[in-house]
């Protein structure tokens, strides 16, 4: 699993460039995971991306744990 903390307005990009990355290695048995300040409309987004899981602010821990604990699909 890699994940990204992000406070500033960029994860958008950073999360596609990520991605982008990982598929021209052939890397397909990595998550990646966001996490920060991220408006609701934009998980969508994400997620057609390739983002796996979007953790917003105030997420559970434990709800963390579980989705680290998930296997990669």
């Amino acid at each position: 699993m890699t994940g990204l903390s992000i406070v500033s307005g960029v994860y958008m990009g950073w999360s596609q460039q990520l991605l982008e990355r990982l598929r021209e290695q052939n890397i397909d048995d990595v998550q990646v995971v966001v996490g920060g300040v991220i408006p609701e409309a934009d998980i969508p987004v994400l997620q057609e991306l390739g983002v796996a899981a979007v953790f917003r602010g105030g997420t559970p821990f434990a709800e963390v744990i579980a989705t680290s604990r998930s296997p990669v699909q």
